[in-house]
């Protein structure tokens, strides 16, 4: 992957539902342990016959594609252990030019998007040349035609060990990071222009202001931007300014000496005094005392301060990096905080934007922490349902990340005590898993087109519908509803929408709205 802060998490399909029982039947048997799921990707009808049969009587569940299409959608879609891949899919067999062949593209898509899955070329006599060039660029072993079975069931035994191994070490490697680092990226551009600003900062002394609300991870990036500084190898001191009164916060920043007031019976260092050579992390600084906020400006703009009851002043090197989960411009105009002291502290504002804000991100963060919660705890849960990662993306997430976490951690315990590998939305709790079922549902007596929220019901219904007038209807109708915010104008509904201006007006064109949301294919007529 190219960004190794984003997981691929491309297993959020369901286990196929188990048949329900009848009266007098028998009681259902334990399934048998599947030994893996293998793809077999082969256009000769008999060689893939015979091949599935092999593998399925071995207990492996077997997948099956016939061209490149199919092999694509399968591959994109669903994680596998192992790949058996005809080299020459779709090919003529005596054209010898590699990238003709669809097995190859085949082969090159799974190095891109599954490269730990192990992937056997089978091979006629007249491919074996390109079959030897796909080992040196990672294939882990062929076979020619006629292939032998036995060699079949070994190749499949080995490779699936391997491709597991792979895969546990892969989310070892995953969770060693985030336990040394913390900071998750999701792809929305906002995360992305937070990640390009930490690491464009981070290596300078420049102060530095994190916004956001509770739970978006301000403290992860104040740590991040210092693990990545000069300054690693000091000092991290971190104060939290809303959890102390005015006096204890002073002591607690710049120390105080013995007897300065009742209870001090000993010298005590401050934090800005421990931070030297290090970074100091002022968490809520706005809710600071203006006073306070006073003394702090003087400390930061000489670097020297004296201790509560102090007498000689103590020069510091400081890097600061302050947080505020309330909007510092607003709290400058209520008159709750200095200007003074913000423009010293914001050399670089980063503004970490709300989870309900980033709904692209919740399967990513939720992949990650299913992930951490199967190496660190044992808890074998391989993904989320469907249904469930509908749940998740439409829930508001009021607490942020740091909610998200909780409830997975929460979820995989259920689902684990419940038999199941994947999370459902039954594991989920109640007021999330109702997003499912409450928006988008379709509308008493038939589906309501015309707004398109009817359209996007979640079930397929018996009679079946009409996809891509399902999809335009609701396009239409996202679209309408950023250009009807205050103050909306093309831009920014495009950038609500993650479009380019030109892929906008294209789709505005399309579907007949007009500059104020008016019109389209969806309205009434």
């Amino acid at each position: 992957m190219s960004d190794p802060t984003i997981v691929r998490f491309d297993s959020m399909i369901p286990a196929e539902p188990a048949p329900e029982q009848t009266n007098g039947s028998p009681p259902p048997q334990p399934e048998p342990t599947v030994r893996g799921r293998v793809l077999v990707v082969e256009d000769g009808p008999l060689l893939r016959k015979r091949m599935v049969g092999l593998l399925s009587e071995a207990g492996y569940e077997v997948l099956t594609a016939t061209d490149e299409p199919s092999g694509r959608a399968v591959i994109e879609s669903r994680p596998l252990d192992l790949v058996f891949l005809d080299l020459g899919l779709a090919g003529d067999p005596d054209d010898l030019a590699l990238e003709s062949r669809g097995g190859v593209r085949l082969f090159r898509l799974l190095r891109e998007v599954a490269a730990g899955v192990p992937v056997v070329i089978v091979t006629a006599d007249a491919t074996a040349a390109s079959a030897v060039e796909l080992l040196q660029a990672g294939a882990f072993h062929y076979l020619n035609k006629p292939v032998d079975p036995q060699l079949v069931l070994q190749l499949a035994a080995v490779g699936v060990e391997l491709g597991r191994s792979r895969r546990s070490q892969e989310a070892r490697e995953l969770v060693s990071g985030r336990e040394r680092t913390g900071w998750l990226v999701g792809p929305t551009a906002r995360m992305k222009e937070a990640a390009r600003l930490v690491a464009l900062f981070a290596p300078t002394s420049d102060s530095l202001l994190i916004q956001g609300e509770t739970g978006t991870g301000k403290d992860v990036v104040a740590r991040e931007i210092h693990r990545r500084s000069k300054r690693a190898d000091g000092p991290f001191i971190a104060v939290n300014c809303a959890a102390l009164a005015k006096d204890l916060l002073e002591s607690e920043l710049f120390g105080h000496e013995k007897g300065a007031f009742t209870g001090a019976v000993a010298r005590k260092r401050g934090r800005l005094e421990l931070a030297d050579g290090g970074t100091l992390f002022l968490d809520e600084l706005t809710s600071m005392d203006a006073g306070l906020q006073a003394k702090l400006l003087r400390a930061l703009q000489d670097m020297t301060f004296m201790r509560v009851g102090g007498e000689r002043e103590i020069r510091v090197d400081v890097r600061v990096i302050a947080a505020s989960n309330r909007d510092v411009q607003e709290a400058i105009d209520a008159g709750d905080f200095r200007s003074d002291l913000y423009y010293r502290i914001c050399v670089v504002n980063i503004d970490l934007a709300p989870l309900r804000h980033r709904v692209e991100d919740v399967a990513t963060l939720a992949g990650i922490f299913i992930t951490e919660r199967r190496v660190n705890s044992g808890l074998d849960v391989s993904g989320l349902t469907e249904r469930a990662a509908l749940a998740l993306g439409g829930y508001a997430w009021p607490g942020n990340i740091r909610e998200l976490k909780n409830v997975i951690e929460r979820a995989t315990v259920m689902a684990v005590a419940s038999g199941s590998t994947y999370i459902d939305i039954e594991h989920l709790p109640s007021d999330i898993g109702a997003v499912y079922a409450a928006p988008l549902a379709p509308a008493s007596g038939g589906t309501n087109e015309q707004d398109g929220e009817g359209a996007l019901s979640r079930d397929l219904p018996p009679e079946g519908i009409d996809l891509l007038s399902v999809r335009d209807a609701w396009e239409a109708r996202m679209m309408r509803q950023a250009l009807a915010r205050p103050g909306a104008t093309q831009a920014s509904a495009a950038r609500l929408l993650q479009l380019s201006r030109d892929m906008f007006r294209s789709r505005m064109a399309k579907f007949g709205i007009d500059g104020d949301g008016r019109g389209g294919h969806d309205e009434p007529a």
